[in-house]
């Protein structure tokens, strides 16, 4: 029907399915206005005026990108029945309007969710090559190189998208090899992009941004399901997958006290305990029997503590996180060992 009512309208029709960060690019490489937005076919746009508002703004301060607001996030059961709506709480380090910017100067931007909150200037996201790299788990990279390159940023108050939440959607069922294989190219693309720009420096205006990224990277693959899933495939996998981390996190320069916790999401258990210093330490010396401890929140044996806390020629970054780690209730000795 809107095809028949405006021609400007050009429908693309895939013969498989390509997953939705491949079917994205094929829209852009079709695409042929000044401005690009995406949109999910199951959420919607409740601001009618949202794009004559935002691409008023967009020209008058010259800018590359601009953020509109989630308006809520709606979820629905397997029955598409409407349960709530809901605020995004991230939301919140977007409530002041800000014109032009850029990413450096503006760190709030890191605690952006989304990719499809932003109305990006086609032109722009052409000249830098800026697509998605993966089918899903697709957002990161692309974003981030987006907001890496952009000359001209800005974030309003104008009502943006609302997001649809369905229990049945990928980001919800179980998750397997393949999604793990696609979460961790994302982020070592981001990597790149942020290597491009000189972040590896630790005097480079982008340098914390790259730490933020760094961080979330140790929270998305070692507590929230990936670092679990190859535990169980055996010893070999394990190993091979955290020789993988290992290698991102010695490319950027990546140290235990470099971890940021001020972020959405993070396990309140392991920040109490101090544990996400002591997995990036474990993974760096290559301890995988201290990086299950503190992934797990396991004591570390009284024995095994000893040996490594008292080795002269120990790793000194291990040794500090293993004691801020290594209180009370996380130190298993001799009298507390099952008989």
């Amino acid at each position: 029907r809107l095809v028949v009512e405006d021609s400007r309208i050009k429908p693309i029709v895939l013969q498989k399915n390509e997953g939705q960060g491949f079917a994205r690019n094929r829209g852009l490489d079709a695409a042929r206005g000044d401005y690009i937005w995406l949109l999910d076919g199951d959420d919607w746009l409740p601001n009618p005026n949202m794009f004559q508002e935002l691409v008023e703004r967009a020209e008058e301060d010259h800018l590359d990108m601009i953020r509109s607001p989630k308006a809520f996030e709606a979820v629905f059961d397997e029955n598409e029945n409407l349960l709530t709506k809901r605020r995004d709480t991230t939301e919140d380090y977007f409530i002041e309007t800000v014109r032009r910017t850029d990413f450096a100067n503006a760190r709030q931007l890191l605690h952006n969710r989304h990719c499809w909150t932003w109305l990006y200037r086609r032109k722009f996201l052409e000249e830098n090559h800026i697509r998605f790299v993966t089918p899903q788990w697709e957002e990161r990279a692309f974003l981030l190189k987006a907001l890496v390159r952009a000359g001209g940023i800005g974030t309003t108050d104008i009502v943006g998208p609302a997001y649809r939440v369905r229990t049945n959607s990928t980001a919800r069922r179980e998750r397997g090899a393949r999604d793990f294989e696609m979460m961790l190219k994302n982020f070592q693309k981001t990597f790149d992009w942020f290597a491009e720009e000189g972040a590896i420096h630790r005097d480079n205006p982008l340098r914390h941004h790259l730490e933020f990224q760094l961080s979330q990277f140790v929270q998305h693959l070692i507590i929230s399901g990936p670092y679990r899933y190859y535990r169980n495939q055996g010893a070999q996998a394990e190993a091979d997958f955290i020789a993988e981390l290992r290698a991102e996190l010695l490319r950027c320069n990546f140290l235990p006290g470099d971890f940021i916790g001020e972020m959405h999401k993070l396990s309140q258990r392991h920040l109490r305990a101090d544990a996400y210093p002591l997995i990036v330490a474990a993974i760096l010396a290559e301890r995988s029997d201290v990086l299950q401890a503190a992934a797990d929140l396991s004591p570390i044996s009284q024995s095994l503590l000893y040996s490594l806390l008292l080795d002269p020629d120990g790793n000194v970054d291990l040794q500090a996180a293993l004691n801020r780690y290594s209180r009370n209730e996380r130190v298993l000795t001799a009298s507390d060992a099952p008989r």
